[in-house]
């Protein structure tokens, strides 16, 4: 199993963000399972859970999220290589 910390700052001129330089942090934990019952002629697969947690700028949050500065992310992937 695989743990990684994703850190992210966006900013940006003060035209990129319409007035503001600061867009958005987000913050998170993602774990990584290989999914080693299925048979490795058929690639490498790997199951990934994430939660992320996204402050935005004041102008971000209007474009994006109607206003919200806060969000929460939760996804599930299945990967492959080969």
């Amino acid at each position: 199993m695989t743990f990684t910390v994703p850190l992210t700052v966006g900013l940006g001129s003060e035209h990129f963000y319409l007035g503001d330089t600061y867009g958005y942090f987000s913050a998170g934990l993602q774990a990584a399972v290989p999914l080693s019952f299925i048979p490795e002629c058929y690639g490498k697969w790997t199951f990934t859970a994430a939660y992320t947690y996204y402050n935005l700028g004041s102008a971000a949050a209007d474009v994006t999220a109607g206003g919200r500065r806060t969000q929460n992310l939760f996804q599930g992937t299945i990967g492959l290589t080969f």
